[in-house]
């Protein structure tokens, strides 16, 4: 009986610091994807008031250094603990915010963005490290899943609230909202985080060392990997440049640019459960991204090639149309990729899925680097270099619809008929 008690307690201990951990992760997830997409509808400001072309290196360089510091971070954290980690890349953000707030020039904001990006990037890794730490087995997808919200409510709200700031208060506030947030989840982590610190490095180094064996089908995961990016790359230049089309050519607010890319975003999550869900029924996926890479080709084949100046209610269909698609293809390869590795190597699998996806954003992101080489003053021209913008964009499309007529299938495991229900998520390390 009285061991009986003991796990009685032990359990409700764990409990209890799971509880008073899972808010200031939530608070830290949300800002670290918040800072993502909060620029969509700021970089036209930005460009204005710090006199730069290049403003598209603001996003670039955020999630180039995201997705290197997500692979550093993640060893750092098995060698010297994940608490500690954590608390130095939260510490990182929050000062990498205030140095961007601050930058009166282009080149200083871009350099803070990407300081920013090395504590951002590995944020949200390690919360889904330290929540799997944290929680029982059985319970663990349950947490993970609850935290997989926050991303996507981030996403979609992006791009309004940073139109809202930047109209009604200034772009700069767009980074220091992140102050209040990460010293509150700061503070909250010192005081209720406790989370065991195994000695892990020997035993991720040998999956690491073991992962390209682990593959039970290769084609299909590196195949999964390359769609997962060319999809998240389309998903950037649609994110970055409906805003800019509808602020620099049609002269709408920085707000109402924002809320513009909603419907696409919420397409995107919408396709995304759908896909899922279909998957889990069916067991099969192989259709599901050929649909999604056609929908992105005829949107972006429509934005490269509409004529004259249409209007912006037609420009914002197109995107709901590209979300919808990516969400489609990103969900799909997500799961095909997971379930082409060994089951004891999921987490590293997804961690190297999520690295390619991060690739795709700062290259889809970085294509305005080469409209901004050829964009010119004049309104119409305006217009025309937003559509070679669009065209950078479908060249990722087509490729993505080649790859996903290549891409072969393979029955779906138990597990990850779970994930693609939504009733559990994949852990990442």
């Amino acid at each position: 009986m009285t061991s009986e008690s003991a796990l009685i307690e032990a359990a409700s201990e764990r409990q209890k610091a799971l509880s008073l951990a899972l808010l200031p992760m939530m608070l830290v997830l949300f800002v670290a994807t918040l800072d993502q997409t909060i620029v969509a509808s700021a970089l036209g400001p930005i460009g204005k008031a710090l006199g730069g072309s290049d403003v598209s290196w603001i996003a670039t360089a955020y999630l180039l250094t995201g997705a290197l510091s997500t692979l550093i971070l993640g060893r750092m954290a098995d060698v010297f603990g994940k608490k500690r980690t954590f608390q130095v890349a939260l510490g990182l953000f929050i000062v990498a915010s205030c140095l961007c707030a601050v930058a009166r020039t282009l080149p200083a904001l871009i350099a803070s963005r990407a300081l920013q990006g090395v504590g951002g990037g590995a944020l949200s890794s390690l919360v889904m490290t330290i929540v799997a730490a944290l929680a029982p087995p059985r319970e663990r997808g349950k947490y993970q899943a609850a935290l997989g919200i926050v991303p996507a409510i981030a996403v979609v709200c992006g791009p309004l609230i940073g139109g809202l700031i930047v109209e009604h208060m200034g772009w700069w506030w767009i980074f220091l909202v992140n102050l209040p947030i990460g010293l509150v989840a700061m503070a909250l982590v010192a005081i209720h985080l406790n989370v065991s610190e195994a000695p892990h490095a020997a035993h991720h180094a040998g999956h690491r060392a073991g992962f390209s064996a682990s593959l039970v089908a290769p084609n299909i995961f590196w195949s999964s990997a390359l769609l997962f990016m060319l999809a998240t790359a389309v998903l950037f230049v649609g994110m970055l440049y409906i805003p800019l089309t509808l602020q620099d050519v049609y002269a709408l607010s920085p707000a109402t640019a924002g809320a513009s890319i909603i419907p696409m975003l919420f397409g995107l999550v919408v396709a995304s459960g759908v896909a899922g869900t279909v998957v889990a029924r069916t067991g099969r996926y192989r259709a599901i991204p050929m649909v999604g890479t056609i929908c992105m080709g005829i949107s972006l084949g429509w934005l490269t090639a509409m004529p004259g100046s249409p209007s912006p209610t037609l420009i914002i269909c197109a995107g709901t149309t590209l979300g919808v698609g990516v969400g489609l293809v990103i969900q799909s390869a997500l799961l095909a990729g997971q379930n082409a590795v060994a089951e004891r190597h999921l987490g590293l699998g997804t961690g190297i899925l999520n690295f390619f996806k991060t690739i795709g954003g700062a290259l889809g992101a970085s294509a305005a680097v080469l409209v901004r080489l050829v964009l010119p003053a004049e309104s119409a021209s305006l217009f025309q270099s937003y559509r070679f913008c669009f065209g950078a964009g479908l060249v990722a499309a087509v490729a993505s619809i080649i790859v996903a007529l290549l891409l072969r299938e393979r029955p779906l495991s138990a597990t990850m008929t779970e994930v693609a229900s939504g009733a559990t998520e994949a852990p990442e390390f």
